[in-house]
């Protein structure tokens, strides 16, 4: 009976070690030791980026934020380009242009383009400024830009009452039709931007940008550059050329 039971023992010691034996040579790769392989922080060369756990720490390769302005401003470059068309379309369509016993657009439009492009200028030298860590230089770019975007604002009012003063009301045709409709667009996005400066001014205000910290006042000026853009696109096709 003694000798049964030995037997027994050590059968199942035999077994036992068998089974072990059969899982390990399922998990080749979990030895003792096996930098670079299953651990991503361990192996790899991290000063050249081959390997190793930095490309899982890695950032997005563009922000958010901007990635979604990007998304914006195409969607806004394709209305834009619509309502071009459409004046494109009208213009070549007519025999005679601009057409007859309609007033011509006043000289005032050029101190609208000469407020819109001062305005990208200092929309620039705000995000420098918070590139070199000057945040007071900041601040007042940031106060230009709002003050150039109001006065904008303000000459098209004037640019508006003056053509209707002469008979170049919303309803007279469809070519007046049209460019209230373009100018109008324009002009509330304007107001957009103006609204969204403020409200970057106002974080400016209470410290919460650094050079290391610039989305926001880049993202601003991605939006007011791209409006001024519009406007003189717009300035061109609707004065220039005609």
């Amino acid at each position: 009976m003694s000798r049964q039971i030995t037997v027994g023992e050590i059968v199942g010691q035999i077994e036992s070690v068998s089974e072990s034996g059969r899982a390990t040579a399922r998990r080749p790769g979990k030895g003792p030791e096996t930098p670079g392989i299953d651990s991503p922080g361990q192996g790899g060369d991290r000063e050249n980026g081959d390997g190793g756990g930095d490309g899982y720490e890695s950032g997005p390769p563009i922000e958010n934020a901007k990635l979604g302005m990007w998304v914006l401003l195409c969607s806004l470059a394709m209305l834009f380009l619509g309502f071009t068309s459409a004046y494109v379309v009208l213009r070549f369509g007519a025999s005679t242009w601009p057409p007859p016993g309609l007033p011509p657009l006043p000289g005032w439009l050029w101190a609208n383009t000469a407020a819109i492009v001062l305005s990208g200028i200092s929309m620039y030298s705000a995000n420098a400024s918070l590139k070199r860590g000057d945040l007071r230089g900041l601040k007042w770019w940031l106060i230009v830009t709002a003050a150039l975007g109001v006065i904008f604002l303000a000459l098209q009012i004037y640019v508006w009452r003056v053509l209707v003063d002469e008979g170049l009301s919303l309803q007279g045709s469809l070519y007046a039709s049209i460019f209230y409709a373009l100018t109008g667009l324009h002009g509330a996005h304007v107001v957009g931007g103006v609204v969204l400066l403020l409200y970057v001014l106002l974080a400016a205000l209470r410290n919460r940008y650094s050079a290391d910290r610039r989305t926001g006042v880049e993202v601003c000026g991605m939006y007011w550059h791209f409006v001024g853009g519009v406007w003189i696109f717009l300035f061109v096709v609707l004065y220039i050329l005609d």
